[in-house]
């Protein structure tokens, strides 16, 4: 039963970090860095989505740590840092007054999240975002 509430729980955490790096891609839809810049909405929408995607890989992490090393998404796709993505949310959610925006809007349109869309959809292929 644990198994079954874990696995789950698991796929909960992937597919709202997968539906949040999917609104992050609505959201600048069109954008160049100096639209996003002007657009304080769009900037607190984007890091509201990254704060959920930082969660959930928090939990996500969490949710695996009593399954074998090599079962874990960290250990089965080491090019995603996940403790870089947990580290973006800490700093919007605790230093947000020094948060870059260009930092936000490479991570936004950068490989960043592109490769953990990639490993997540690989790594859990009965989860869709969709």
């Amino acid at each position: 039963m644990r198994s079954k509430w874990r696995s789950e729980r698991i796929e909960q955490r992937v597919a709202d970090v997968l539906s949040s790096i999917d609104a992050i891609d609505e959201f600048l839809a069109g954008y160049d860095f100096d639209a996003y810049v002007r657009d304080r909405k769009t900037q607190s929408a984007v890091e509201r989505q990254l704060l959920i995607i930082s969660e959930g890989m928090t939990r996500l992490t969490e949710l695996e740590q009593d399954l074998p090393e090599e079962r874990r998404f960290e250990s089965r796709f080491p090019h995603v840092d996940v403790y870089q993505i947990r580290g973006m949310g800490n700093r919007v959610r605790h230093e947000y007054r020094y948060v870059n925006a260009s930092i936000i809007w490479d991570t936004a349109k950068g490989r960043d999240l592109k490769d953990l869309r990639a490993a997540l959809l690989e790594g859990y292929p009965s989860t869709s975002s969709g």
